[in-house]
Parts: C-alpha cells; structure tokens; sequence
C-alpha cells in the first residue's frame, strides 16, 4: 500500500530541520562495487574525505554497505553543488535563492535547481521537477527549500524538502525504493508514490494541512491514524492531530467538453458544502503545465485571453474549514470564430404565392448557417429562424410591406459566428402615372 507518514510533534520537526547532520545533503544510493574512496575521488575534494565519510554515516567499514543503502554527502565536501531539479513552468512572481538565505533572482523556466537551493513564490506559482519522477506545483505565498536529494541516474529517489510556509501539490510516481519528504514545522509528510497536497499554515500556532489524492496516510502522533485516499487530516504543532476530514467530491461540469471561441463560458454543480472553488487552466490536452489560476466563489466562470488552442480545466470545491476536494477535469478547446456571411440578397420568385429567395455567401469553416428573418431592422420581432446546410433558400411570407433578413454561419460545434449585414425587403410601391388612368377609363366608356 502506498503511504504518506506524517509526524506531528514539534520534536519531529526540529530534529529534522534544525539537526546540522542533515543539512544540505546530496543522498546517493550504494551500489555493488561502490567504495568511499571512488565516491569521493568522483565528487569531492576533500582531505579524508573516504574516512569522514564513514563518519558521517555512521559506516565502519563500506565493505560491509549493503547496496542500495543512502549515502549522505554534505553539501560542503562537494567540488560541485549538485542538479537536483529543473523548472517547468513559472507564473507570477517567483523567486530563486541558490544557497538558502542567498540574495534571490526571478525563477525562469528551463533553469536548473541547486541542493540547498530555495523557491519563494510571492504572487506567482511554479512547477518544477525534481530527479526524474516527481512533480510540485508551488502555489502562490509558498517557500520551500531543497534540504536533502539525490541528482543521479541510480535506481530509486530520496528527496527532503522543507516547506516554510505556503501551499504545494505533489505527485510521486510509485517506487519501493523512492524516499520522498515534504517537512513542515508541523509535520512530515513523508511518501512512496503518492499525489497530493501539503499546505503549511502559519497563522496562530502552526499547523499543517494534508490531503490526499491517491495513496494513504498514517499519522504518528499520539495514537496513529490511517487516512485514506479522499481524506484530509490537519495537524498542529505539538497536539494530536484532528480525525481525518472527508474531502469535498469532484464538481460536476455542465459540459462534457468545450469548443468554443473566447469568451468561453464554463458552468458546474459542486458538493453544497463548497465555499469557493480553485480552477487551474492547463496547456494542451494532457493538461501538464499550469497556465494560470483562479479562484471563483460563484459555480460558474467566463475565461478570455486564452488563445487559440487546447487546454485542460482542473476544478475542485473549498470547505469551510479550508480543505481543498477531490478534482474534476474538463478539456477545452478555443476555436476561430467564424467570419460574418456577405452578399446577401432577396428576390421575389415569380411563383404563386409570396415567396422570396434569400441568398449569401459562402463561409469556409461554416458546417450550417441560421437564417432569421424580422419584422424591422433591429430584429426585435422574430418572424423566422431556421437553420440550413445550403447558402440559397426560398422563404415564404405572408404579405408583408417590408422585413429583414440577416444569416449567421455556426462551425461543426454549433458555435455561431459574426452576423451578416441585415439585408431589408421593402414592398415596391408602384404609382400608375395620371395619363394611363384617364386613358384607361376612357377605353372603359368607349
């Protein structure tokens, strides 16, 4: 079963951040045929390095390291601080200190992450990855420091980080042999394959909130607790944590999918105990980066700016008590907007009856066209609407002094496009000269 282990006491968290045995270490794992000597020879410049390396692991003789087991290199003995990650994406303002308390500079993409390294995101967000499996979005007011971590090839992965203060979402791919930590200073959440969330709270008396995606929970603290997928548990400093909270269910979206030109409109049903709501919007189908965030408080929002192109929606409902739910997820497509039909005309026909043929231009893109037709040129009366596949119909009226008729081309996803020009019919007014009548009513009498 895959787990996520939290430890809550404040003695938890001052051993592990507080203790200079583990501060900023680069962790590889030991191989067969590994020795200290080649280690060091390999990444450090230290002057006895091979022996105080035992030292520092607490290893009399490598001879007897079985493989697999963590090696810990302080950050200090290295010829080089190690890559430990690289930037995805960066939204807003965020900022990069290379060695922890270090002057800070704009986090890019495409940059890599140094051991000992720290992220401060002010009003921005950024997703990073860290060794070769394990993904984190750094949301906005979030600061966390890459303690501990492992930057080879070897098998599995070992990761300690520190999270401050601030929001982060994690998603472990799952190894037995992967060590994964996110501390906070009121808790560990420590995994094996896993996707969830961590939030450190720092009003009052710290505390942390967890809430799991996919995976388990198993709070130490006073007792254990066994939290499940769906659950979120809050644990503060030094107190035994809360019994695990259900997490609200998925929203429901109103459509199925979305292809649409802007603006595009997005409604939902949601759990009725939701406060407010997060909706990420994520580049292209498989939605994998974060292109931006909102935060709506009414089920419903209008999205423009976006570009042409596809996007991936994540949605999930707020509790009261602050605990993010389960997520929906929505493809969205923009798409053109179809350009306004020309040329349209209306002819009487010569048929019995009034009968009009109305006809327009083609547009490309266009799979039907709606044809309405009104009272007067605002359109405020609705005498007709119908839909047809070609650009030439006959219409037939009633009598009618005068009437408009404007058409409107909708693509393959019904969307409509611009209107055309309003075309107006007015009922030609024929005045017999006075000569033709008299000479007419003449022949009559004759």
């Amino acid at each position: 079963m895959r787990r996520i282990i939290l430890w809550t006491t404040a003695v938890a968290w001052l051993a592990a951040v507080s203790a200079p045995v583990f501060s900023q270490d680069w962790i590889i794992r030991f191989r067969p045929g590994d020795t200290f000597w080649d280690l060091c020879i390999k990444y450090s410049n230290k002057r006895g390095c091979w022996i105080e390396l035992g030292k520092y692991n607490d290893i009399a003789n490598d001879r007897t390291v079985p493989p697999g087991r963590e090696i810990r290199f302080p950050s200090a003995w290295l010829t080089t601080m190690p890559a430990v990650g690289r930037v995805e994406t960066v939204m807003g303002e965020v900022l990069y200190h290379e060695k922890s308390r270090g002057p800070g500079r704009p986090l890019v993409a495409g940059q890599t992450l140094l051991l000992g390294s720290r992220i401060v995101a002010r009003q921005g967000s950024a997703q990073i990855t860290l060794g070769d499996d394990s993904a984190l979005l750094i949301r906005p007011g979030g600061e966390l420091s890459l303690d501990n971590l492992s930057s080879d090839s070897r098998a599995g992965q070992s990761a300690e980080l520190s999270l401050s203060t601030g929001e982060v979402e994690v998603e472990v791919k799952p190894d037995a042999e992967t060590r994964f930590e996110v501390r906070t200073p009121a808790a560990v959440a420590a995994v094996r394959g896993t996707h969830y969330r961590v939030s450190s709270l720092t009003a009052g008396s710290a505390a942390t909130r967890s809430e799991v995606l996919v995976g388990a929970v198993e709070v130490s603290g006073v007792g254990t607790t066994l939290v499940p997928a769906g659950f979120g548990l809050l644990s503060r400093q030094g107190q035994a944590p809360d019994p695990p909270r259900k997490l609200l269910p998925p929203p429901v979206f109103d459509q199925s999918r979305v292809d649409a030109p802007e603006p595009v409109q997005i409604t939902w049903r949601s759990d009725p105990a939701a406060v407010s709501w997060r909706l990420d919007l994520l580049l292209g189908h498989k939605g994998e980066k974060l292109a931006a965030s909102y935060a709506p408080t009414v089920p419903e929002m209008v999205l423009t700016g976006l570009g042409e192109g596809c996007y991936t929606l994540v949605l999930w409902g707020i509790d009261a008590a602050g605990f993010n739910g389960l997520p929906s997820r929505l493809p969205v497509c923009v798409v053109p907007r179809l350009p306004a039909p020309t040329s349209v005309s209306i002819t009487r026909t010569k048929s019995a009856g009034a009968r009009y043929r109305i006809e327009w231009s083609a547009v490309a893109g266009a799979s039907q066209y709606r044809l309405e037709l009104a009272a007067d040129p605002e359109f405020s009366e609705i005498i007709s609407s119908r839909l047809v596949t070609q650009t030439a119909t006959d219409v037939a009226l009633s009598e009618a002094d005068q009437f408009s008729v404007r058409v409107i081309a909708l693509d393959d996803h019904a969307n409509p496009g611009a209107a055309s020009h309003i075309e107006q019919y007015v009922k030609p007014n024929y005045v017999v000269p006075a000569l033709m009548t008299a000479i007419f009513l003449l022949l009559l009498l004759v």
